[in-house]
């Protein structure tokens, strides 16, 4: 946080933004693009979009209940409400995520880097794979009913996703890449 002419800049993890008053703590939820054009944050019930070639910033209203998860490239927040994935564009306007009406309490990781037809949830004991397109989902679990816990899961940049697995048993832990 630094202060220049009066006016306080937020040093956010990929350009300074300048926003007047500024307060780090309370920023909400940042995420960044895939491709790191586009940088998003939540601050005094906005959702604020900032673009990194042109520091151009625009804003929505936040929406109640909403917990973002990802931005994808063409500025589309992905995330949950309630047990529901949505999607909130750059508009505000809300929708349900096609292909993801029978997958309940799952959290997003983030829309595929190679193909962006495809967004990655993350359950406690499996992840989800949704076509956005042709609404088609896979539940994917690994091993029998509960036998293997997520802890992590992130996006590869080929394509995918990587995922950190714990075992019931003490001590095992596996790592599956999905495509």
């Amino acid at each position: 946080l630094r202060t220049v002419t009066g006016v306080q800049t937020c040093a956010l993890p990929i350009f300074p933004v300048t926003l007047g008053t500024c307060w780090t703590e309370a920023l909400g939820v940042r995420l960044v693009s895939a491709d790191r054009k586009t940088l998003s944050f939540e601050l005094g019930g906005q959702y604020y979009f900032v673009e990194s070639a042109t520091a151009a910033v625009s804003s929505i209203p936040a929406v109640s209940y909403f917990t973002p998860g990802a931005l994808s490239n063409d500025g589309v927040l992905f995330g949950t409400q309630g047990a529901r994935v949505f999607r909130v564009n750059r508009s505000g306007q809300q929708s349900a995520v096609y292909g993801t009406e029978n997958l309940d309490y799952f959290n997003v990781v983030g829309v595929d880097l190679i193909d962006s037809n495809i967004l990655w949830l993350r359950g406690s004991y499996s992840i989800a794979r949704v076509n956005m397109v042709t609404g088609e989902s896979r539940n994917i679990q690994f091993g029998p009913s509960y036998s293997a816990r997520v802890v992590q899961a992130d996006l590869n940049a080929g394509g995918g996703i990587t995922v950190l697995l714990e075992g019931s048993a003490p001590g095992t832990s596996s790592l599956s890449i999905l495509k």
